[in-house]
């Protein structure tokens, strides 16, 4: 495929920032789907078609009104061949249940060892968010999940991948390696792997600039990786469209030296803005007065002592222009991957990675051991997390009611169903089964709600991050009507903490967390994230406590008054 048919999906993808509608959608995935060799359908013959749903009134919630028959959805069926067939769905609000949902309405080559060896074809499926302005392209492997999220234009990762798949059309393949090969340009771990080395890239030369300076060795690394987690997090919060590009925080780059960069760009967004609230904001002449950007409170943008506000810092030359290159390299998204959902761009998770990297690659001053041995800083694999989050669930909830074997069963059901069974079910299922005793509901919500996860080592958050997620998930098959941010909220107000003895991993789980909150804002509507410091906390968890040293609220009046007026 050339070059100029990757700018016309970029014309496309820039058509639909400009004027998000469904017309733009489906004009960005006839430009994906011609990738494949199909037959580009005219944008307004897709309209005159509908994909066939089990139970048009059940989805009414999940996709948008159909533009021309107003008693079905906006599901459509675009181009198929003999191996491959494309349906397009414009969704009514964001969820895994429902993409996993939507995928499966139909049998596919990938679905099932059985449809692996008839006539079924490859499914390759499209959504349009609810805000109209980016496109997911899925695809799915036995009820897993992998998606590439389109908006603004292709970055250099999309661009590997479906060059993959024009190679593929050039020779030809059966279904089995043709889906291989689409699975395959879909894993996140490649992209992961290449992010990561020029983070550490940007990393070892900040700090070794910085030591050569005669910075002490530990307050470099702390700076550096404050820095840098900083600034990933202001790319995650640009993906959700929440800082005022307009006040030119990231412009300038490749013409300001880097030292002045930072001082009249990045420190005043850190401690003045985003540190600030807006009602204390003041104008002064070495700050832009910016009103929209909100304050987020939670601590990330607090000054520390050794983020040397009163002092100059001379940075490595080009050394924001080149990391923001490596930036745009890549897709950043705010929404964190599971077994279920793995979103082929930089999430949250890729923080604990660099994290755990980075301590492997560092010696401890005092024990001569690497740091990550030193230190127990190993970085848990995904499939290890979920299992002992579940697992965990499991027993707590069983708990609840020891011996009950129908309670159990309901339990077992509501934590091991797929995304897409549960989607799926049908109203005689035991899905339904399990919603409709309200004893069971009652119980299990009211033992989530009283849920208290504390992780004594909780490196970067994958442990209570991975317990957010699967209580997050419960709420949702539970509840009638379900509010996805305040139920995320109340989860990390009130059930999960952690502790862990080294800082920058504290840092970066609170960072996580905070992280999960922006994906499920409206909008640029962010609340203030709320304070993490009593949720996660820098100790040593093998230490005891000395008792002749601890007081009480009950016998220390004037902590007990400080407290209760902060």
């Amino acid at each position: 495929m050339s070059v100029n048919h990757f700018e016309n999906i970029n014309k496309a993808l820039k058509n639909l920032e400009r004027q998000p509608s469904l017309e733009m959608g489906l004009a960005v995935a006839n430009g994906i789907i011609k990738l494949l060799g199909l037959h580009e359908i005219p944008v307004e013959d897709i309209k005159g078609t509908f994909v066939q749903l089990p139970n048009v009134e059940r989805y009414n919630s999940w996709f948008q009104k159909h533009p021309i028959f107003p008693d079905r959805k906006s599901c459509f069926a675009l181009s198929h061949n003999e191996s491959i067939e494309t349906k397009f769905y414009h969704l009514k609000k964001r969820s895994r249940q429902i993409i996993a949902g939507g995928v499966g309405f139909e049998l596919n080559f990938e679905d099932e060892e059985f449809t692996r060896q008839g006539d079924y074809k490859i499914g390759l499926d499209f959504f349009l968010l609810p805000d109209t302005k980016s496109l997911q392209v899925v695809l799915s492997d036995r009820g897993n999940l992998r998606i590439v999220e389109l908006n603004n234009r292709l970055n250099n990762t999309q661009i590997e991948i479906f060059k993959d798949w024009t190679d593929m059309v050039l020779s030809r393949k059966t279904k089995a390696e043709m889906h291989e090969i689409l699975w395959s340009s879909f894993a996140l771990q490649s992209v992961n792997q290449k992010f990561y080395e020029g983070i550490a890239v940007a990393f070892s030369t900040l700090t070794k600039h910085l030591q050569e300076q005669g910075r002490e060795s530990e307050s470099t690394k702390l700076f550096a990786m404050r820095l840098l987690g900083r600034l990933l997090f202001c790319w995650f919060l640009r993906k959700k469209n929440i800082i005022h590009e307009e006040i030119g925080y990231f412009s300038d780059v490749d013409k300001l030296e880097a030292s002045k960069y930072y001082d009249s760009r990045l420190k005043p967004l850190f401690f003045h803005i985003l540190n600030t609230p807006m009602g204390k904001r003041t104008n002064r002449p070495d700050i832009i007065l910016d009103t929209q950007t909100p304050y987020l409170n939670g601590g990330l943008f607090e000054q520390h002592i050794d983020d040397w506000c009163d002092q100059f810092i001379k940075f490595p030359k080009d050394f924001f222009k080149n990391l923001y290159k490596h930036f745009d390299k890549f897709n950043f998204t705010t929404d964190e991957s599971s077994l279920e959902y793995e979103q082929i761009a930089i999430d949250p998770e890729m923080l604990g990675r660099i994290f755990e990297s980075f301590l492997a690659e560092q010696i401890d001053a005092t024990t001569n051991q690497e740091a990550r041995k030193a230190k127990g800083a190993y970085y848990t694999p995904r499939e290890i997390v979920s299992y002992m989050c579940k697992e965990s669930l499991r027993s707590y909830l069983n708990y609840q009611k020891k011996g009950d074997n129908q309670y159990e069963d309901a339990v077992n059901q509501l934590l091991d169903t797929s995304n897409q069974s549960w989607a799926k079910g049908g109203s005689n299922s035991k899905r339904d089964a399990i919603k409709s005793n309200k004893e069971y509901v009652d119980l299990i919500t009211e033992a989530l709600d009283s849920l208290k996860i504390l992780d004594p080592a909780c490196g970067s958050g994958a442990f209570p991050m991975g317990i957010l997620q699967l209580c997050l998930s419960l709420y949702e098959r539970l509840a009638s009507s379900f509010d996805t941010y305040q139920t995320k909220l109340k989860i990390i107000q009130n059930n999960i903490f952690g502790s862990d003895i080294e800082p920058m991993a504290i840092e970066i789980a609170k960072l996580r967390v905070w992280l999960s909150l922006v994906v499920d804002s409206e909008g640029n509507k962010i609340q203030p994230l709320p304070n993490l410091n009593f949720n996660f906390v820098c100790a040593d968890s093998l230490m005891p406590l000395e008792e002749q040293k601890q007081s009480s609220l009950d016998t220390n009046d004037a902590l007990f008054n400080t407290l209760r007026r902060i």
